[in-house]
């Protein structure tokens, strides 16, 4: 496990309140470039959705963070054997009680996938490329998989592009295998650990993620209370933290949903609104936080 930590401008929020951030990168290669140059394993990790031929081929490793981070760039490197490279997809998971990808927490799919040669050379594939995607997706500590591959096309003539990977463990898992992951990141197959196809027990995929950590909302004096009125839209859930740390964000999620991300302004406030189709119960949670509140529409 790698981390390198350098300080980001703070922009100053408010009067007494500043919002702290350090540059966050975890590299799944332990030596850098050399373990890149002498690689003996390339694989195929692609989807492909070609009128003749379809492959939902996902690699997926784990990777652990110690703090609130949001991850903003997302890159595996590979070698080519002459695909026709259309885009890319990343694919975060919890890290299941048995060491494999669990519950889907945040996927991007069909993204521009940048391929730039490295200047590195592989003494059996020639040329290592750097494949980077873009993200926007805030995590809490914890432990994770990410899920990542390329979308190819078998069409006039085909190829393969072939993630690289090392021998080195970094974190807890070894490299994974799905063939089975739908465009959305739906799982409708097993994960198992690489060795299971290749008879090689210890290869870890080459990736790399870049973003930058991030102050959590949670003070342990926060306090959520919710409510749901009839506005415009219908039925309205209005959700108000306060007591949380002044310039950062904060996730809400209503019914365990989709993401909403306030920034805390100067007086520990920050507040979220949905309108949710119907009538009944409703609960509001913030990412990391013990707070919870619910609301009941009429």
């Amino acid at each position: 496990m790698k981390f390198a930590m350098g300080l980001l401008i703070p922009g100053i929020l408010g009067v007494a309140s500043v919002a702290r951030a350090e540059e966050f990168n975890w590299l799944n290669v332990v030596n850098f470039p050399d373990d890149l140059a002498a690689s003996e394993d390339a694989w195929t990790a692609a989807r492909v959705e070609d009128d003749d031929f379809t492959s939902f081929r996902c690699a997926a490793e784990d990777f652990a963070l110690a703090q609130r981070t949001r991850i903003t760039k997302i890159g595996f490197y590979s070698v080519d054997f002459g695909a026709e490279i259309l885009a890319g997809d990343w694919y975060i998971y919890e890290y299941g009680g048995d060491g494999h990808p669990g519950a889907l927490v945040a996927a991007s799919h069909t993204l521009p996938l940048s391929h730039d040669d490295t200047g590195i050379v592989n003494s059996s594939f020639g040329a290592v490329y750097d494949n980077a995607m873009d993200a926007d997706v805030t995590l809490e500590p914890g432990r994770y998989f990410l899920g990542m591959r390329s979308l190819i096309t078998f069409r006039n003539g085909g190829g393969k592009h072939s993630l690289l990977t090392t021998r080195t463990a970094i974190a807890d898992a070894r490299a994974h295998w799905n063939f089975d992951v739908f465009t959305d990141g739906t799982v409708g197959g097993e994960w198992v650990t690489m060795d299971i196809f290749n008879l090689v027990p210890d290869n870890e995929w080459a990736f790399y993620l870049h973003g930058e950590t991030v102050d959590s909302p949670c003070t342990g004096g926060e306090k959520l209370k919710a409510r749901c009125d009839e506005k415009a839209c219908g039925n309205r859930v209005k959700a108000v933290l306060k007591g949380a740390t002044p310039g950062v964000n904060a996730i809400f999620r209503l019914d365990g949903g989709d993401p909403v991300t306030r920034t805390v302004n100067a007086n520990g406030k920050a507040v979220a609104k949905w309108c949710p189709t119907g009538s009944g119960a409703h609960t509001v949670t913030v990412d990391g936080c013990d707070a919870t509140a619910g609301a009941q529409c009429p």
